[in-house]
């Protein structure tokens, strides 16, 4: 029974070493939300040492992609406003942008998905059937922002011109879609 006891005497000690450590942990999570709580006051009292030279409005703006309808729906049953940027204008059906679209296309591994001639688990890229349009502002939409249940967002990866060089040659991959731009079309 010795064995036991020298067990139980162990496992007796560790205890009256352990609860201590465990209350002052209490103490100081308390302690720092007190001293927190007390040097809040003073922290809002500072008056910023300099105002940022751009408003932060301004900078979160000029990311931002242009504000056109991506479907032909509006309040009030008006048709909205049917426009294209200039960098769609310019790079839809542009060779050399669709050439770069290509690269691209294979850098970021939209294969992975959409498989090389543009179909694959993901949608189809290639036939007529588009779920949010097939304009370079949609396309250009659907790379920046993503869409549900699996496209995911590029947004950070695809600055400038990039998301309408790939929406370039998605288009030049589908044979059913009028390869005259939109904004030309009456």
């Amino acid at each position: 029974m010795k064995p036991i006891t020298t067990i139980g005497t162990a496992l007796a000690l560790s205890l009256l070493v352990a609860l201590p450590a465990c209350g002052e942990a209490g103490n100081d999570d308390q302690a720092k939300t007190e001293t927190k709580t007390e040097s809040a006051p003073a922290e809002k009292a500072e008056a910023p040492k300099e105002a940022p030279k751009e408003a932060p409005a301004l900078q979160v703006a000029a990311n931002q992609p242009p504000a056109i309808s991506l479907v032909p729906i509006a309040p009030g049953g008006k048709i909205p406003v049917d426009e294209q940027s200039e960098a769609a204008k310019r790079l839809d059906g542009d060779p050399a942008a669709i050439a770069i679209g290509k690269q691209l296309f294979t850098a970021f591994n939209c294969s992975g998905c959409h498989a090389n001639g543009g179909g694959g688990m993901g949608p189809a890229l290639m036939d007529k059937d588009w779920i949010y349009g097939d304009s370079m502002e949609n396309i250009a939409a659907s790379i920046r922002e993503g869409r549900p249940n699996g496209m995911p967002a590029f947004r950070e990866l695809v600055p400038g011109d990039t998301a309408y060089q790939l929406a370039a040659f998605i288009r030049s991959l589908n044979p059913d879609i009028d390869k005259e731009p939109a904004y030309e079309q009456e």
